[in-house]
C-alpha cells in the first residue's frame, strides 16, 4: 500500500499478505504481516491451538527450525529511490533480509527498529523481499558454550543460552506461561521514500510556570528545511509558528494550560504537537500531556523517600505488574490494549509496571495509558538472569535498543520511570559471572547514559528491587528504594505477616488463584475438569503452585465442593492475601508510597497470580482491587489477641477532606451490638486512624466467629468505601442463610441488579449460568436493611441476565449453615479468644 503526504509518495507499507516457508521441508503457508510463525501456522490449520490441553508439547519443533517470509511488491514508476530506506520496526529475532536477492540487513534483536538504505537495489516496478528467520537455539548454544550464565525459569537444556539473544525472555516459558519460541515480522515493515530534505525526529521539553507552559521543540532534519509548528488541543489551535530554514529549535507558550494528571487525581487532556515541512513533504507529530513528573528521593529520618510527584503533588502509586497479553504478540489488538487499560483505570490503578521479561510495549498500549492516566514504570528487557554484559557486540546492540525505545517513548505523558532490570540485584549480582563492579558499570552508568542521551527528563532506576542506601545486597531493605516481597508465596509466611512490612515502595508481591470455570472449559475436555487432573496441572507452571493455593485456602476458607466452588474459593484466598498487604501499605503512607502487586493480566489460560485471566474475565482480586485502591478507603486492622479493630481512613485525593466514618459491630445474624459515627479530617495523601474499637466486652459471652465489624466512609452523603472484618477466620464464621434477594432492572443507564439480604452476607457473588458479565462491583458484603445496586458494565441484555442470574455468598460454602435468626452456638466454658490465624 502506498502512503502519501498530500501529493508526495512517502512510503510503501509492506504489511499484509506474505508467504511463509518451512525451510526444512519447503512447505509453504499463507502468512500475515505483522505476524509470527505460530499464528500463521495455526491459521493455516497446520498446528493446533497452543492453549488447548497439552498442545504446547507438540509445538516445540517450530522454534527449532528456520523460516522464510517473502512477498512481491511494486514501486510505481517515477518514484524517487535514491534515499529509500527499509524500516523494520520489529523482527523476531535472528533475521536476514534480502531485497531482489541482495542482502540488505542482518538483525539480531526483536526490541529495536532496524533501518537500512536500499536505493541501490530497489527498482521501479516489481520487487521481491525475503526475510529469513534462523532458530535462536544455535546462537543460544554458542553463547552457552562460551560461558553458562545462571538464570531462572530455564525449562529445557537448550534454553540455557537465553540471555545471549535479545528476544522476549518469557517466550521460553515462565512460572506462569508456556513456551512458544516464535519468529516473524512482529511489527510494521515499510519502505520509506523520503525527499532530500525531511524531518527525522522531534523532541519536546516542557517549562511550567505560573499560568503557562513553555514548549521547547527541537527537531532534526536531513537538510535545511522551513517548517510550520502547531499545537492543538481538543480540535482547537492553541499555538503556532512558521520557522525559517536553518533553525531547528523553537519555543511556544501555551496559555491557560490544561494539566495532565494520573488517574484519580485529575483529568488527562492531551495536546497534539506537529512540525510540518513548509512543502508538506514530511512531518513529525507527538501527542503530549502538560505535566511535570519526578521521582522524589529525599533523605529522611528512616533513610530515603521513594515517591512519585506529578505537577508538584506527591501521591501513592497504585497498580500492578504487566506481562505481554499474548505470546503471539501481533495478535493483541488496539481494542485489547484499550480494554485492559480501561479496566486497570476502572479498578483505580494509576500505575502499571511493564515487566522486564516481556517487551517494550507497542504504541497502542502507551496511547491507552496516556488517555486513562495510567503511569508506566518501564523495565528494560532484562529479567531473572545474568547477561553477557562485558561483550562489546552485546553492549552495542543494547545501546541501540535503548536509544530506539527512549526516542519512541520519551514524550509520553504516562512514562514515569526507566528501570534497568527485573531482579538481577535480588538474585544474581555478585555471582562470579556478574560481579558487582560489572553489574554497576552496566546498569548504573552505561544504560543510564544511553537512555538519558535520548530522554534526559524521565527518572532512571538501575533495577527492581534496588536498595540505594547502605548495603546494596539487602534488596529487601525497608528504609530506601523499592522492594519485592515474596515471603508469603515462596516463604509460607501467614498473610498477617505482611502487616509487618516496612518498605518505601512495594513493586512486587502476590498470590495465585485459578481462573473462571468458563476459562477452564476453554482449555480442557470435560474429563480434565478437576483440580487434580493432568491437564489442570499442566496449566500450572509454578512447581509449588497448587499446593500453596490449597494450603492457604484451607487455612482461611471452608473446603469447597465441586470445581466451580474450588475455583472461586481459590480466588477469595488470593484476594485476601493481596488486600491484606495493600491496605497495610496504604496505612504506612507516607513512609510507603506505592503498591504494585503481581500481576494484572495473563498471556494464556492458567493458574497464575493475575487479577484478570487470559480472556479478561475479572477474578475476585480485580473487584477487590477496585475497593482497596479507591481514592478514599476505610480499612479495618484487627488485632486478635488484643481484641481490637482499628478503623483507618486513607485519603488519596489531592485535597484535605472531612469524612464521616460510620461503624457498627454486629453478630452474624446482623443484630447490632455497638455502633457510632466519627467525623475525621484526613490530609491529602495521608492515612489517619479514626477510632480504635475494643471488642472485649462483646466477646465475653460470644465467640469471635459470631462477631463482625462493619465500617463505611461518607462525604456529603455519598458512600466512598465500605469494609468488614472479623477476629475469626472466614471458615469459622457462624453465618446464617442470608436469604439474598436479587432484582434485575433496566433504565436509561443500562441493566442493573438490586441486592438485599435478611442476614449478613459476605462475598456475595453475582454470576450468570452461561453468559459472561462484568459488573461495576461483585464479591461484595451486604448488611441487612441495605439495598446495593450493581451496574452491568459489559454483558448481555436484561432478559438474559434475569434468566441466568445466580447469587451466592460465603454462607453457601460453610458446613452447618444456620437459618437466619436461629440460636448462635453456645460459648464453651474453656473458650479463649485466640483462634489459629
Amino acid at each position: 500500500m502506498l502512503v502519501r503526504n498530500g501529493a508526495i509518495m512517502t512510503a510503501i507499507d509492506l504489511g499484509g499478505s506474505w508467504t511463509l516457508t518451512r525451510l526444512a521441508t519447503g512447505q509453504t503457508y499463507p502468512a500475515q504481516v505483522p505476524g509470527c510463525t505460530h499464528s500463521d501456522l495455526q491459521r493455516a490449520k497446520a498446528i493446533p491451538d497452543l492453549a488447548w490441553r497439552d498442545n504446547e508439547a507438540q509445538l516445540m519443533w517450530i522454534g527449532e527450525e528456520d523460516w522464510l517470509y517473502e512477498r512481491e511488491f511494486t514501486v510505481p514508476a517515477g518514484a524517487s529511490l535514491d534515499a529509500a530506506e527499509l524500516v523494520c520496526e520489529g523482527l523476531d529475532t535472528i533475521a536476514e533480509v534480502r531485497l531482489n536477492g541482495a542482502l540488505v540487513l542482518s538483525a539480531d534483536n526483536m526490541h529495536r527498529t532496524w533501518r537500512r538504505r536500499i536505493g541501490a537495489v530497489l527498482r521501479p516496478g516489481a520487487n521481491r523481499i525475503a526475510v529469513r528467520f534462523a532458530s535462536p537455539l544455535p546462537a543460544m548454544r554458542q553463547g552457552d558454550q562460551r560461558k553458562r550464565l545462571p538464570a531462572w525459569n530455564i525449562f529445557r537444556e537448550e534454553f540455557w543460552g537465553r540471555p545471549y539473544v535479545r528476544k522476549m525472555a518469557c517466550a521460553f516459558g515462565w512460572d506462569w506461561g508456556p513456551i512458544a519460541v516464535t519468529a516473524g515480522i512482529w511489527l510494521p515493515i515499510r519502505i520509506e521514500l523520503p525527499p532530500a530534505a525531511r524531518l527525522t525526529d522531534l523532541a519536546i521539553r516542557q517549562d511550567h510556570r505560573a499560568g503557562a507552559v513553555g514548549l521547547h521543540l527541537a527537531w532534526q532534519v536531513s537538510a535545511p528545511l522551513a517548517v510550520r509548528v502547531r499545537v492543538s488541543h481538543a480540535g482547537r489551535m492553541v499555538a503556532e509558528a512558521t520557522v525559517a530554514a536553518g533553525t531547528t529549535t523553537w519555543e511556544l507558550t501555551i496559555a491557560d494550560p490544561q494539566l495532565w494528571w494520573p488517574n484519580g487525581l485529575g483529568a488527562q487532556p492531551l495536546y497534539e504537537v506537529t512540525v510540518t515541512a513548509a512543502d508538506a513533504s514530511s512531518s513529525q507529530q507527538r501527542r503530549i500531556g502538560l505535566r511535570t513528573l519526578e521521582l522524589v528521593r529525599e533523605r529522611d529520618s528512616a533513610g530515603e523517600s521513594f515517591v512519585f510527584a506529578v505537577n508538584g503533588v506527591r501521591f501513592f502509586a497504585k497498580g500492578a505488574n504487566w506481562v505481554p497479553h499474548r505470546l503471539y504478540l501481533p495478535e493483541v489488538t488496539r481494542a485489547d490494549y484499550r480494554r485492559l487499560i480501561d479496566d486497570a483505570a476502572d479498578a483505580n490503578m494509576n500505575m502499571l509496571r511493564v515487566w522486564g521479561g516481556g517487551i517494550y510495549e507497542r504504541d497502542e498500549f502507551y496511547d491507552a495509558c496516556d488517555e486513562r492516566g495510567v503511569l508506566v514504570w518501564q523495565d528494560c528487557a532484562f529479567a531473572c538472569g545474568i547477561y553477557p554484559l562485558a561483550e562489546p557486540d552485546f553492549q552495542a546492540n543494547v545501546e541501540a535498543e535503548l536509544r530506539d525505545n527512549a526516542r519512541r517513548l520519551r514524550h509520553r505523558a504516562s512514562l514515569a520511570l526507566w528501570c534497568g532490570n527485573n531482579e538481577l540485584e535480588q538474585g544474581f549480582a555478585g555471582m562470579p559471572e556478574m560481579p558487582w563492579d560489572l553489574y554497576s558499570e552496566f546498569f548504573d552508568r552505561k544504560m543510564q547514559a544511553w537512555i538519558r542521551a535520548e530522554d534526559p527528563l524521565t527518572p532512571y532506576w538501575p533495577g527492581s528491587p534496588h536498595t540505594p542506601l547502605g548495603d546494596r545486597k539487602q534488596h529487601w531493605d525497608g528504609n530506601s528504594g523499592d522492594a519485592h516481597y515474596w515471603s508469603v508465596w515462596f516463604g509460607n509466611d501467614p498473610f498477617e505477616k505482611q502487616r509487618t512490612w516496612r518498605c518505601r515502595f512495594q513493586s512486587e508481591y502476590g498470590f495465585q488463584s485459578f481462573p473462571d470455570r468458563r476459562t477452564v472449559a476453554a482449555f480442557t475436555e470435560p474429563g480434565d475438569r478437576n483440580l487434580n487432573s493432568r491437564i489442570m496441572d499442566y496449566h500450572q507452571r509454578s512447581q509449588m503452585g497448587n499446593r500453596t493455593i490449597f494450603a492457604y485456602g484451607l487455612d482461611w476458607f471452608p473446603a469447597a465442593e465441586g470445581l466451580d466452588a474450588q475455583l472461586h474459593l481459590s480466588q477469595l484466598t488470593q484476594s485476601t492475601c493481596v488486600r491484606y498487604a495493600a491496605e497495610h501499605l496504604r496505612r504506612m503512607q507516607p513512609h510507603t508510597q506505592g503498591c504494585l502487586f503481581w500481576q494484572i493480566n495473563d498471556l494464556w489460560p492458567c493458574a497464575s497470580w493475575s487479577a484478570m485471566d487470559a480472556f479478561l474475565r475479572w477474578k475476585v482480586l480485580m473487584y477487590e482491587t477496585k475497593r482497596f485502591f479507591a481514592p478514599v478507603l476505610v480499612a479495618l486492622n484487627e488485632e486478635v489477641q488484643a481484641r481490637t479493630v482499628a478503623v483507618h481512613v486513607s485519603n488519596h485525593l489531592r485535597e484535605d477532606a472531612s469524612f464521616q466514618v460510620v461503624w457498627q459491630v454486629t453478630d452474624t445474624d446482623g443484630r447490632e451490638l455497638l455502633a457510632g459515627t466519627d467525623a475525621v479530617l484526613v490530609r491529602a495523601q495521608e492515612d489517619r486512624r479514626a477510632r480504635l474499637l475494643d471488642l472485649a466486652p462483646q466477646l465475653t459471652s460470644r465467640l469471635a466467629s459470631d462477631v463482625l465489624v462493619w465500617a463505611r466512609v461518607e462525604r456529603d452523603g455519598q458512600v466512598l468505601s465500605r469494609n468488614v472484618v472479623s477476629l475469626a477466620r472466614y471458615k469459622h464464621l457462624s453465618l446464617a442463610d442470608p436469604q439474598i434477594a436479587a432484582v434485575v432492572g433496566e433504565d436509561a443507564a443500562g441493566v442493573y441488579l438490586d441486592l438485599s439480604c435478611r442476614a449478613p452476607a459476605l462475598y456475595v457473588r453475582v454470576d450468570l449460568t452461561e453468559a459472561d458479565a462484568w459488573w461495576d462491583d461483585n464479591h461484595l458484603h451486604l448488611l441487612p436493611g441495605e439495598i446495593r445496586r450493581l451496574r452491568l458494565r459489559r454483558g448481555p441484555d436484561a432478559a438474559t441476565v434475569r434468566a441466568q442470574v445466580r447469587v451466592s455468598s460465603l454462607a453457601d460454602h460453610l458446613p452447618g449453615r444456620r437459618a437466619a435468626g436461629s440460636v448462635l452456638p453456645a460459648l464453651p466454658p474453656t473458650y479463649t479468644l485466640w483462634e489459629k490465624r
